[in-house]
């Protein structure tokens, strides 16, 4: 490899040359002359290195299986972090079997049935992946990307949890099975919350039971509709990235069409000991971005804000405010930070308005999109450009 980097040419007497004194470290000259003998033609090379490479393979997988048993035997680790750290280093290995069959293939290939892709991209308007909560956020990217990690970002209070259940919602009305992992909230209260969305009713109505007759009726409306749409949570607690993994694996198998979201990303157990918190959020962040990759899929995580954004004068985050941000910064395809000024200023002209602001789109660009929150009932509405300062609930939107 050194000859190589070096441009070098590859022969046992310039290898001899350059080991100097580890010449005889590497087996001698003699070894060096068996060596390059041993290689009946070059033709088979490519054939030669993947059986030393499939070799390689297996005798890690065999070292890797006696360091688990040994550390298992130990009893230095608690039975959920024994079996993520198994998990991450099946990972591991897995990655490099995957990297063995990849190849190199022409750009024409990859093309290939182009025609009939960008037909249907005109016949969808543009909508090339699982609706979002905004149609103005449709339109700017296309919506949820197979593949792409998302990062939707703010400060307590925001709304985050309120517009990821939106989100679903949206994502499962336009035929997407959408599955939450929920490591803040419980299924319970997160499953609440998407009936006070789909049925318009007060989310202290609901939590003291006390609904009126037609509040009772929206309510037998929303449980229908929950009922119908391909919604999915999973509330248990700690999960670690590995296992968060393995869920999404088993659910992909099932629901080829599936958007996957997390609450939130700073919470999801590594299944490692790392030095550093920010270490740690670092590997989950890459991790999330494996998996939407893997399993071609987006997935949507929520992530927290630093407070330093609340001592500027103009508090609206920026790419710099989200913690940890060095990783998640670059892991994510997009970007996405809410923001309420009416939170800030009482005084606001702008009340019941949400800024979505993209901060960072990778192959669609950056900008600011707004929508009404309803914080009585946790919906986000789209709001009517074309009737000047008025907001509105879509058509498609009952009772």
């Amino acid at each position: 490899r050194y000859l190589a980097d070096n441009d070098k040419p590859i022969d046992y007497m310039v290898m001899a040359e350059t080991s100097g004194e580890n010449l005889t470290k590497i087996g001698g000259l003699q070894y060096l002359t068996q060596l390059a003998g041993a290689v009946p033609t070059t033709a088979n090379f490519d054939l030669y290195q993947s059986m030393v490479r499939k070799a390689y393979i297996k005798r890690r997988a065999s070292r890797t299986l006696r360091d688990l048993a040994d550390i298992g035997e130990s009893g230095e680790m608690d039975a959920n972090e024994y079996v993520s750290t198994i998990q991450a280093a099946a990972e591991d290995i897995s990655e490099l079997t995957e990297a063995d069959q990849s190849d190199v293939v022409k750009m024409s290939d990859v093309l290939k049935d182009h025609d009939k892709e960008l037909i249907q991209r005109r016949q969808q308007r543009g909508l090339t992946g699982a609706k979002t909560a905004s149609v103005e956020l449709d339109r700017m990217t296309g919506g949820h990307q197979d593949g792409d990690l998302e990062v939707v970002a703010a400060r307590p209070s925001m709304g985050k949890t309120a517009y990821i259940v939106n989100d679903m919602i949206e994502t499962a009305r336009g035929g997407r099975p959408a599955a939450l992992f929920s490591l803040e909230m419980p299924a319970k209260k997160v499953s609440e919350r998407a009936i006070c969305i789909l049925g318009n009713i007060d989310n202290a109505k609901l939590r003291t039971g006390n609904l009126d007759e037609a509040e009772w009726e929206r309510w037998s409306y929303a449980m229908d509709e929950l009922e119908r749409l391909p919604l999915f949570i999973d509330d248990t607690p700690g999960m670690t990235l590995q296992q968060i993994g393995a869920k999404v694996k088993r659910l992909k198998k099932k629901y080829s069409r599936l958007v996957v979201y997390i609450d939130f990303l700073q919470l999801v157990n590594p299944g490692r000991k790392f030095s550093k918190e920010h270490e740690g959020v670092a590997y989950v962040s890459k991790g999330l971005k494996q998996i939407a990759r893997k399993n071609e899929c987006p997935v949507v995580a929520i992530s927290a804000v630093g407070r330093q954004c609340e001592s500027r004068q103009d508090k609206r985050p920026m790419l710099s405010d989200l913690r940890e941000s060095g990783s998640i910064e670059s892991d994510a395809d997009v970007v996405i930070f809410l923001y309420r000024d009416d939170y800030y200023n009482p005084d606001s002209n702008k009340k019941g308005i949400v800024e979505l602001i993209v901060a960072k789109g990778r192959n669609v660009g950056t900008g600011t999109i707004e929508m009404v929150f309803n914080k009585k009932t946790g919906r986000f509405l789209n709001i009517d450009r074309s009737k000047e300062g008025a907001a509105y609930e879509r058509k498609t939107d009952r009772k």
